[in-house]
């Protein structure tokens, strides 16, 4: 059951078996725009940053650096948040990974 599971949300959800390189960039763009920040760092507050008060804007902006991974350093996690932002982390790099998989995978055949 697990191994099925596993399949259908690598595989299957996130690019179709390899044949939809859109479905990679349209969940990467609803994860780091739409979950991660305004559900997860927003809610829980657990970023901390130059100002004392994080607008939404702030938010976003470090969702976009957690997930591609570039971490300037302006703001931290702290708590939960840095727990949301290993798991942002990983899906970033992850989600790179099966977009130059299926973008290979369409070019090669």
């Amino acid at each position: 059951m697990a191994e099925v599971w596993f399949e259908w949300l690598f595989a299957d959800l996130t690019c179709k078996y390899g044949t939809d390189w859109k479905r990679p960039i349209l969940l990467w763009l609803a994860a780091v725009n739409l979950i991660f920040p305004p559900l997860l760092f927003w809610t829980t507050k657990s970023v901390e940053g130059l100002s004392s008060s994080l607008s939404f804007l702030d938010y976003e902006y470090f969702s976009i650096v957690t997930a591609t991974t570039l971490g300037y350093g302006d703001y931290h996690p702290f708590g939960v948040g840095r727990i949301i932002a290993s798991i942002e982390a990983l899906f970033g790099m992850f989600m790179w990974a099966v977009f130059l998989t299926v973008f290979a995978r369409k070019y090669m055949r």
